[in-house]
């Protein structure tokens, strides 16, 4: 069942936000052709509709993985939704993996952007030779050198899930108050915000990472830290989402 959840909301995302990739890269092949034709003028409006397009997909990303959470579970839809045979845990899962998804794409399509632009002034085998003579650089290879590119995307991972569950959370503790919802949720997220400021700082504070050795078994260290950091702010936020829906649900 969670796999038909987050296929109906991968589609009524991948509606919006297909169009926005598609109109991303056409606008990038075509600032690209005005680059290597050199004309001036076209080039300035071409980069500002650019940038434009650019901030636009990324304010989109996550105004709608948001704003969907918010309609499906908070708002009219959730009288649909909570009438389905699953549970709280499945609504919530399938928002936040349908989340996480759109905006891994949503970052591939700004990197293929980005390359498809520079592509005009950045020799490939330039890139390519600067890659090799980093790699040579490198303290680590091999076997070694692996560990570190999967124990960085497990970090990377666990710290995204965990920062969506964080707006989430700030979302439904909007369930508290019947008014203004939309204000408390900008305030529980400034709140929140300081508040774990504060506790990671008193964390970081108290283990001993600033006085180990750089070589690579602290980077190992600081990476699964960080890793094991982000799974009980996952954890934490979670739960203050799933309590709100099941115990303190008022749909709009």
């Amino acid at each position: 069942m969670l796999g038909k959840l987050m296929k109906y909301d991968m589609k009524a995302l991948g509606r919006v936000f297909l169009p926005f990739y598609g109109a991303l890269l056409a606008i990038s092949i075509i600032n690209r052709i005005l680059g290597a034709l050199k004309l001036v003028v076209p080039m300035a409006i071409g980069a500002g509709v650019y940038s434009l397009t650019l901030g636009g997909v990324c304010v989109l990303t996550l105004v709608l993985t948001l704003q969907i959470f918010r309609r499906n579970l908070m708002g009219n839809e959730g009288y649909l939704m909570f009438t389905l045979p699953v549970s709280t845990d499945k609504l919530i899962l399938s928002k936040l993996f349908t989340a996480f998804v759109w905006y891994i794409l949503s970052f591939i399509a700004l990197m293929i952007s980005i390359l498809v632009i520079s592509a005009v002034r950045i020799d490939p085998r330039e890139i390519i030779s600067g890659f090799i003579s980093m790699m040579n650089e490198l303290p680590v290879s091999g076997p070694e050198f692996a560990l570190f590119v999967l124990e960085a995307l497990l970090t990377i991972a666990i710290t995204l899930l965990s920062s969506i569950m964080f707006l989430y959370a700030c979302i439904s503790l909007s369930l508290l108050v019947s008014k203004h919802r939309g204000l408390f949720t900008f305030g529980a997220f400034v709140v929140l915000s300081i508040l774990w400021q504060m506790a990671v700082s008193g964390i970081a504070r108290a283990l001993p990472i600033w006085h180990m050795e750089c070589n690579t078994q602290s980077a190992h260290t600081i990476l699964w830290g960080l890793t094991a950091l982000g799974l009980v702010t996952f954890f934490i936020f979670y739960f203050i989402t799933r309590y709100m829906l099941t115990r303190r649900l008022n749909l709009e």
